[in-house]
């Protein structure tokens, strides 16, 4: 299991999606999304620290130009995203159904 930066072009935005369609555009939005301090931005690239990575993908997810890859996972970093999405939701309906039933208990007493 694996995450890194697909492209090591340093040019920033609109210039580094000319040179490399992957580019890291130095957005800064992957280092903000990892709770692991695992990510610097220097010179319009993003670095991954390796040894503080703990793989959790976050940085996958918010990159916009999906310059940050992951391979090895049974699932993708998207696909992660929408069942823990509907799970939410799922919670959501249920608490809501739950408070839903108590409103009609308490007003039946």
């Amino acid at each position: 299991m694996r995450v890194w930066v697909a492209c090591a072009n340093r040019d920033k935005g609109a210039m580094a999606m000319k040179v490399c369609k992957a580019a890291c555009i130095g957005c800064g939005k992957c280092k903000k999304a990892c709770p692991h301090d695992a990510i610097t931005v220097e010179n319009n690239l993003a670095y991954i620290d390796f040894n503080k990575c703990k793989l959790c993908r976050k940085c996958v997810l918010e990159c916009p130009t999906h310059a940050i890859t992951d391979a090895g996972f049974a699932m993708t970093a998207q696909a992660m995203a929408a069942l823990a999405a509907e799970k939410k939701r799922q919670a959501e309906a249920k608490k809501a159904e739950t408070q839903k039933q108590q409103g009609e208990n308490d007003s039946n007493k």
